[in-house]
């Protein structure tokens, strides 16, 4: 699970990043360090619902639907006019986050579910 919080800090962190220069601001260490925890979280979700020790690893969590369900969330999230930048920033790093580990367990011999 380690790689895949680094890999959720990582890809969130670099996401902030790029939107933040989308909209011609500037980050500071505090926003970049606290979308990089989310991302964090993001990359753990999918072992804290389906744990490798579990038979159930690899199954809806860990599916290319679970990719199609969480870019919907974003994209809803990013839609929504009652939400504040940070929360839509904050959406886009925990679903950025979780994407990250799905696509590198996509990657491995075992690969993931469609569905």
């Amino acid at each position: 699970m380690n790689e895949h919080l680094g890999w959720g800090a990582v890809s969130a962190g670099v996401t902030f990043l790029a939107r933040k220069k989308e909209r011609n601001e500037t980050a500071t260490l505090e926003e970049v360090a606290g979308q990089c925890i989310l991302g964090a979280i993001g990359g753990a979700l999918p072992d804290l619902a389906e744990p490798a020790d579990s038979p159930r690893h690899r199954k809806s969590a860990h599916s290319a639907t679970s990719l199609v369900l969480i870019a919907k969330l974003i994209q809803t999230a990013n839609e929504n006019q009652q939400l504040s930048q940070v929360q839509k920033d904050s959406w886009t790093s925990l679903g950025v986050g979780y994407s990250s580990h799905v696509i590198a367990d996509s990657t491995t011999p075992a690969g993931i579910p469609l569905i």
